[in-house]
């Protein structure tokens, strides 16, 4: 049988060709699916479920989580990212403790942010972020959220915290509620990295990531979501170890925390 015989032959049974399946891209990718479509053919499920099974595996890592291990990288951090404690009391225990207030506005919160706390994405809140020192030393970037409906105890108590610690306010009141705490791993793509890139003020080129977790505290009617982002410095050995004496209960007295404060 001659070459032009034997092609015709291929094509009338129904066969193709080498040369032919050589141009085919390869069963189950990208490109063999596309090839489909311009066929006319209709893409074959498994590879639908198992490319929408691949960009959720992806997302699912720019997720916020509800734990965190040691095979995540965070083992430095661990034993801050953990604390149920207030992380202001932590790191007065290390040395003197100072907020710096960067901002503090009517915005649209994060989507991510709005999410979490129900609203709508168009929904306005307060935000407020600070930067968190020890002996000079920034080591956390704190973002807190809280909605602007319904207004309430905390509205006013924010509008007037100024350089005073929003975290002594949650853990020297009892009438508090703390929800389950939530970790990621910030990096240039989320929007809060930057600004915290920014109020950290690395000397040199800063961390490709950021640790990051978040709580959502409630009072009353009322709830705020706090993000806390942590640098590098913290890990460093504390040049003092000046704590203040007390705990909780000097928050309270050092900060005059009182239910009248509260709903005043």
């Amino acid at each position: 049988m001659t070459v032009s015989h034997r092609n015709n032959h291929e094509h009338a049974s129904g066969h193709v060709g080498v040369a032919d399946k050589r141009r085919r891209p390869p069963s189950g990718s990208l490109a063999h699916a596309r090839q489909r479509k311009r066929d006319g053919e209709a893409p074959r499920p498994s590879l639908l479920a198992a490319t929408h099974a691949r960009r959720m595996s992806v997302a699912g890592k720019d997720h916020w989580q509800g734990g965190i291990t040691r095979s995540s990288g965070s083992t430095p951090f661990l034993p801050w990212l953990r604390d149920r404690g207030s992380l202001t009391a932590r790191i007065q225990s290390r040395g003197r403790f100072a907020v710096r207030v960067l901002r503090q506005r009517r915005c649209q919160p994060t989507a991510d942010e709005a999410q979490a706390l129900g609203l709508a994405p168009v929904a306005l809140a307060w935000v407020r972020e600070v930067a968190l020192s020890c002996d000079e030393r920034i080591v956390v970037f704190a973002h807190t959220v809280l909605p602007c409906q319904p207004r309430g105890p905390l509205t006013r108590w924010l509008a007037r915290l100024g350089t005073r610690s929003l975290g002594a306010l949650l853990f020297a009141h009892v009438g508090f509620s703390r929800g389950p705490m939530k970790f990621r791993r910030l990096d240039q793509r989320h929007a809060l990295f930057a600004p915290a890139v920014k109020a950290l003020q690395f000397s040199g080129p800063p961390p490709r990531t950021l640790w990051a977790r978040r709580s959502q505290f409630g009072f009353g009617a009322q709830s705020v979501l706090v993000t806390e982002v942590f640098s590098p410095v913290l890990l460093a050995p504390a040049p003092s170890a000046a704590a203040p004496a007390g705990g909780v209960g000097s928050l309270r007295r050092d900060y005059g925390f009182s239910q009248s404060a509260l709903e005043g």
